[in-house]
């Protein structure tokens, strides 16, 4: 089992200008900022993650994006609260 230490943040989720689409390109530059910033590990489409917002297909991409954008930095824990 992992032992996971320090904090974890639950991400927000960018949403495009007109609302409809999640900005990937934002995401991804938000995981990077996280990271730089010292955080230990993210935890994407949570309780701050308009999980309830967003399809399955969404929620599983936006998983995905933080997924390669960690490329291995630091864990990420996808959250499963939909």
């Amino acid at each position: 089992m992992a032992d996971f230490k320090g904090t974890f943040t639950v991400t927000v989720t960018p949403f495009s200008a007109d609302g409809r689409h999640v900005d990937e390109n934002t995401l991804r530059g938000f995981v990077d900022w996280q990271i730089s910033n010292g955080v230990h590990g993210l935890i994407p489409v949570a309780s701050t993650g308009e999980f309830l917002s967003l399809s399955d297909g969404e929620r599983r991409r936006v998983a995905e994006i933080v997924i390669e954008q960690t490329n291995g930095r630091v864990p990420v824990l996808v959250g499963a609260g939909a």
